[in-house]
């Protein structure tokens, strides 16, 4: 058991087909990232996102959250201030080490190249949701 998560992408020509943009696995400060976020955009009443909901995320999100892990990754001491862990029983370790770098470049990586297909696509055709399970 632990922290699941996902970024699913949606198209919406012809089939409506789903497809996992990027999983990840007890990256807490990710999650973290993502609970602020739709908390604060959909104005919800709660301190944490549903277990198993999806939620929408807009392309907005995804460029925010690009340039916070370009600047952790640019500078490690910003890391507890722009993208802090969040502990919880199934969410792994709030240390800020390598394991946490590491999930901050794996995230940027493939926030980089999703939002340059993006770009290259019409911008009603792919519907995104972030999803955790735990």
């Amino acid at each position: 058991m632990g922290l699941d998560m996902g970024l699913i992408g949606t198209s919406k020509k012809d089939i409506k087909k789903e497809e996992t943009l990027i999983y990840w696995r007890k990256s807490n400060a990710i999650h973290r990232w993502f609970s602020e976020y739709i908390i604060d955009k959909y104005n919800l009443e709660t301190d944490e996102i549903e277990n198993c909901k999806e939620y929408p995320i807009d392309k907005e999100a995804l460029t925010i959250l690009l340039a916070n892990c370009k600047l952790v990754l640019d500078d490690h001491n910003l890391a507890e201030t722009i993208l802090p862990t969040q502990d919880g029983f199934f969410f792994g370790t709030t240390e800020y080490d390598e394991y946490y770098f590491e999930d901050i470049r794996y995230t940027a990586s493939y926030l980089d190249t999703i939002l340059k297909v993006l770009s290259l696509t019409e911008s009603d055709d792919i519907e995104l949701s972030y999803v955790a399970w735990w």
